[in-house]
């Protein structure tokens, strides 16, 4: 994150930046509401961990960009999964931009990066094993992968760094830096760098990356979708293992055989044939008004196609004309959907059918303005995928073969926290949890009759 407080902070806010602020209780929302716990902002990276007694999760504080000296409720936090009571809040450090976002468990450790250039590693205590000065935020959650038969853990940061790390020693097995990158290395002056940085933003490796074995050989390999480019670095050493544009001419981008892309990698769909890997990826053209050059009636999607070094193997027109352009692929299911519809493909990503979504109502066509869950659940008997809307205050679950809304919920203000359904309270039902503007991190019941279908 960008933080612009560091060149004045007025004397009256470093005051109360001091003053530690109450939580704050509040009477149930809902019968159906089992718990509520005050933890601050969360964001679309912001995911949770679980151990058999506890819920691990980061929080960005009071504020997202920090405008105040400290912040009481960033860093991570502990709770009891039953009673949603607050076992633990920590970070590292008591100054700076301590925001955390992602958050992983392994063997009993708790890893997370930070807005302050950090990689930390905790027990559940809060005290810190070890902490890694690094080139910039660290955004997401660090993926677990094998490095020649050992456990690796990688992170990304903002400013294009890669980093595989023994996780029980910190050790750095291999650095990758993108060519834009813009940040810290060892050997800089560290200070300057600090500086630097709150007056700077670059969004390299931001989100969580795709693991998949490009190559075929044993090691999970690390795949982004940067700019309009698929980049991908190879797992065992860090370096460049495939990387192409994934856009066409601009310059004639009212032609519409030219196609581009307008969702991140979570959209890929990876596949083999005959030995080889293969990525299909949703992109879309232009239906520009006649004499425009950006006025239009929406998109014409397709699926194109790659090999791993980028030839174009087949494309497939799926949809005339679509009001959105970005899409999310619903992991260990054939399936991927945007705004407006839902769209079934084989094991070989074969396209099968379009299913329209039932009176949706997008509201703010931005970047921001929905986002899709990772699970598929299974709701009585209707299979449904769960999107969030941002601006709408409103998470919906929709039937995947008809476009049916079956649950909808409405939430206490914005939110960009991707809802999560699991028996966060461990009764046997299934509990959905959601966290918006309110601060507040909500568990529902959800009721009987739900099940996860791609655990």
């Amino acid at each position: 994150m960008n933080k612009m407080y560091l060149v004045s902070v007025p004397i009256l806010l470093l005051i109360l930046s001091f003053v530690k602020s109450e939580s704050k209780e509040r009477t149930k929302v809902s019968s159906s509401e089992i718990w509520e716990t005050e933890i601050g902002k969360t964001t679309f990276r912001t995911n949770i961990s679980l151990t058999p007694s506890y819920l691990v999760i980061g929080s960005n504080g009071d504020n997202y960009r920090d405008a105040y000296i400290t912040d009481s409720r960033n860093g991570v936090h502990i709770i009891n999964r039953k009673t949603g009571k607050r076992v633990k809040n920590f970070s590292q450090g008591s100054f700076g931009d301590l925001d955390v976002n992602g958050t992983l468990i392994y063997n009993n450790l708790i890893y997370f990066g930070n807005d302050n250039d950090e990689f930390i590693c905790a027990d559940f205590k809060g005290d810190i094993k070890f902490s890694l000065p690094v080139s910039g935020d660290v955004e997401s959650e660090a993926v677990l992968i094998k490095i020649n038969g050992k456990d690796a853990l990688v992170f990304g940061t903002e400013a294009g760094e890669l980093r595989a790390i023994n996780p029980s020693t910190g050790e750095t097995l291999w650095q990758h830096f993108h060519e834009d990158f813009n940040g810290w290395k060892m050997g800089d002056n560290r200070l300057v760098f600090k500086v630097k940085t709150h007056f700077s933003s670059t969004y390299l490796f931001l989100e969580k990356p795709i693991v998949e074995d490009l190559n075929l050989d044993g090691t999970k390999d690390l795949v982004y979708q940067i700019g309009a480019e698929f980049y991908s670095v190879n797992g065992k050493n860090g370096k460049i293992l495939s990387r192409f544009s994934l856009n066409g001419d601009w310059d004639n981008h009212g032609d519409k055989r030219e196609l581009f892309v307008g969702s991140s990698h979570n959209s890929f769909i990876f596949s083999k044939d005959q030995g080889k890997v293969r990525i299909t990826i949703p992109k879309y053209n232009y239906r520009l008004d006649p004499g425009e050059s950006y006025g239009g009636d929406g998109y014409g999607i397709h699926l194109v196609t790659h090999d791993i070094n980028g030839k174009i193997i087949k494309t497939k027109k799926v949809n005339e004309k679509s009001e959105t352009r970005n899409f999310k692929k619903i992991p260990n299911k054939n399936l991927i959907c945007n705004g407006g519809a839902i769209y079934h493909f084989d094991e070989n990503a074969n396209f099968v059918k379009k299913v329209d979504f039932e009176n949706l109502k997008l509201g703010n066509q931005d970047y921001f303005s929905y986002f899709i869950s990772d699970q598929l659940l299974k709701v009585d008997q209707h299979k449904c995928i769960v999107f969030l809307y941002e601006y709408e205050n409103s998470i919906v679950f929709y039937d995947i073969d008809n476009g049916q809304v079956i649950r909808k919920f409405e939430l206490k203000g914005r939110s960009e926290f991707i809802p999560i359904v699991e028996d966060i309270n461990k009764d046997g039902r299934m509990n959905l949890l959601f966290a918006d503007d309110s601060n507040q991190l909500t568990c529902i019941d959800l009721g009987k009759g739900i099940n996860i279908l791609n655990k």
